[in-house]
């Protein structure tokens, strides 16, 4: 239905399933940050890999029957004011906007509109829209360590105010400066940055 290259997207905007109109804009690859992040309704970075689902769904999304002569009323098929509003735009084009209505009364399938389609309704499965309506939280980056583990040239590890360890990396690998100077353990250090990676609130 829409024909979108996920890796040209700039901008995304839809609603989420708990009644938030999110807008996401991708970071220049030049810039300071390059990545994906919430402009609204909150300013913060956001999940990639659910900006990436919303971007498939939008890329792999199909009809599954059409409705050829656009009815007068669209309120029977959830697009009069409660429709959702799906807009994704690549470089400085104009949004291309998609409206998801109500769920079809048999099949398993929900309404769709294309803005620059007027004259057609579309059905599609409602499994393949599943990337097109998360929660803000899940929209939200939930990394707790954003860095790359193999970018960490210090760690240190505090008790309150107090200094437990420090550990730094050097061309022979990890050192060991706090509680005394010796070689480090750089399994463990990498074990413990991987966790951290890994790690989502």
């Amino acid at each position: 239905i829409v024909s979108i290259d996920p890796a040209t997207v700039t901008s995304l905007e839809l609603e989420t399933s708990d009644g938030s109109k999110a807008q996401l804009v991708r970071g220049a690859a030049d810039s300071a940050s390059p990545g994906w992040r919430l402009s609204a309704p909150i300013s913060y970075p956001a999940d990639a890999d659910a900006v990436e689902r919303g971007l498939r769904a939008l890329e792999m999304l199909s009809s599954t029957a059409t409705i050829d002569e656009r009815p007068e009323d669209l309120e029977p098929f959830g697009l009069g004011a409660s429709r959702k509003r799906v807009a994704v735009r690549a470089g400085e084009a104009e949004p291309r906007e998609l409206f998801l209505g109500a769920n079809t009364p048999v099949g398993g399938g929900r309404y769709v509109e294309l803005a620059e389609d007027g004259k057609r309704l579309f059905v599609v499965s409602t499994g393949s829209l599943g990337g097109l309506t998360p929660s803000l939280v899940e929209l939200r980056d939930k990394r707790l360590l954003r860095i790359a583990p193999g970018e960490v040239q210090e760690l240190e590890v505090l008790s309150g105010e107090t200094r437990i360890v420090r550990a730094k990396r050097s061309e022979a690998g990890w050192e060991l400066l706090e509680p005394e100077s010796a070689p480090a353990g750089a399994e463990k250090i990498q074990r413990l940055l991987d966790d951290l990676a890994l790690a989502r609130a």
